[in-house]
C-alpha cells in the first residue's frame, strides 16, 4: 500500500519515522503476519529512484567503478516482507538507524561485479560519483539479484 503523511502533523523527519516504526510493529502483531516492512518507492510501481553510484574496489579501474544504480531507502523487514532471499550477511535491522553508520544491503550481481573474489561483506559503496560528498555505506547484506536498499526509513 502507499501512505502519503500530512505535512502538518508529520512535518518533522522524527514523526515520520515514529509513525512508520510504530505502523510496522502494530501490522507485525497482527495474527498471520509473517513480516511487515517498507520502502519509499514500491517495486514494480512505474516509479524508482537511481543514479550514479561509487563502488570501492580494486577489481576493475577507477573510471569503471561507478555504475547507474537502483536503490532505495528501506525499513528492516522489508527483504522478508517480500520473501527476498538473503545469500550473505544479514538484513536491514532495528539498530541500522538515520543516527548509526550508514549501510546497504546489496544484489548479487553487484557484488560479483565490483567484489568478484572477495566477500562483500564489509565494502563500500555510496551515491553519486567518484566526487561525491555522501557518507560511504558499509554492505551488510546480499539478496538475489534485483535491489539495493539502504538503511534510510522512508
Amino acid at each position: 500500500m502507499r501512505i502519503a503523511l500530512p505535512d502538518q502533523k508529520y512535518g518533522k523527519p522524527e514523526q515520520v519515522r515514529t509513525f512508520y516504526r510504530d505502523l510496522f510493529a502494530r501490522i507485525q502483531s497482527l495474527p498471520g503476519v509473517e513480516a511487515a516492512g517498507g520502502v519509499n518507492i514500491l517495486p514494480l510501481s512505474g516509479g524508482g529512484q537511481s543514479g550514479t553510484v561509487t563502488v570501492d574496489t580494486r577489481a576493475l579501474p577507477p573510471d569503471k567503478t561507478t555504475p547507474e544504480a537502483d536503490w532505495r531507502p528501506a525499513t528492516p523487514g522489508f527483504f522478508k516482507a517480500l520473501h527476498i532471499p538473503l545469500i550473505r550477511g544479514r538484513f536491514l535491522n532495528e539498530a541500522d538507524t538515520e543516527t548509526s553508520a550508514p549501510v546497504a544491503v546489496v544484489d548479487e550481481t553487484l557484488a560479483q561485479t565490483y567484489w568478484p573474489n572477495d566477500d562483500p561483506i564489509g565494502k563500500r559503496l555510496r551515491r553519486g560519483g567518484m566526487m561525491s560528498k555522501a557518507p560511504w555505506m558499509t554492505v551488510v547484506g546480499v539478496v538475489r539479484r534485483g535491489l539495493l536498499a539502504g538503511s534510510s526509513e522512508p
